[in-house]
């Protein structure tokens, strides 16, 4: 059986774009996980930041429910 005759001009532009996409992705985020550390001035500016005394509920205000059936 011949590979290349189940194989369409489309399908081979698709799976080259997938390729090129899954490569892009990967530079990417090797990129990311490589790189260096901040640098020393912004990380001494980034500790100084004041953080709050106590945690905060994500949600402030409870909606009341209806009761439907009265």
């Amino acid at each position: 059986m011949d590979i290349s005759a189940l194989s369409t001009p489309t399908q081979m532009i698709l799976a080259m774009v997938m390729f090129a996409i899954l490569l892009a992705w990967l530079i990417v985020f090797a990129t990311l996980a490589f790189r260096t550390e901040p640098e020393p001035e912004s990380q001494e500016l980034w500790d100084e930041q004041p953080t709050p005394a106590h945690s905060f509920p994500a949600v402030t205000v409870q909606a009341g429910r209806r009761n439907i059936l009265n």
